[in-house]
């Protein structure tokens, strides 16, 4: 018997050694397709593979950031259009000016 701040209770511990036995075990984690699909090609840990993984989406992403920024940094040349051309033949003067 235990006795906490006026409160008294049993522990039985039959009925706490058949609780901890009817207890499961930890979900196994399952592996994703992709990461199964690597372990195939011959890696062996989990692990590794979800590593590998991540490697592959952080260059992919890598990549789309160069593309970016090249395509975005480049500014544009300029070229007048015709309008503009015929009026600075009318003015006398060049489209560089």
């Amino acid at each position: 018997m235990h006795n906490m701040q006026g409160i008294e209770f049993e522990v039985d511990e039959e009925s706490r050694k058949s609780k901890d036995a009817n207890r499961k075990p930890p979900a196994i984690k399952k592996t994703g397709p992709l990461v199964r699909m690597i372990m195939r090609s011959g890696v062996e840990n989990p692990l590794i593979a979800d590593l590998i993984l991540l490697g592959v989406s952080a260059a992919f992403f890598g990549a789309t950031i160069y593309l970016y920024s090249n395509l975005l940094g480049k500014p544009k040349k300029y070229t007048p259009t015709m309008q503009e051309i015929m009026l600075m033949d009318a003015l006398g003067t060049s489209p560089t000016q």
